[in-house]
């Protein structure tokens, strides 16, 4: 399953200089992060202009403590 993107994201996406992002879950399962990122990449994959843009956001942080 590959979420499309919101029809405001091409609006939105290109404005940001800065991105933050930060993992919340109760989830202890270990493999969490890594099937949330497989999912990120095949959204990525699926619509690259999508992707693109995300790309072009030159601060990007995520915080990887869960």
């Amino acid at each position: 399953m590959s979420i499309r993107p919101l029809e405001g994201d091409f609006t939105i996406l290109p404005r940001p200089a800065r991105l933050s992002a930060v993992r919340l879950s109760d989830d202890m399962d270990p493999g969490l992060g890594e099937r949330i990122m497989a999912m990120h990449l095949k959204k990525v994959a699926t619509y690259p202009e999508w992707g693109r843009l995300l790309d072009a956001i030159s601060d990007v942080r995520v915080s990887t403590e869960a």
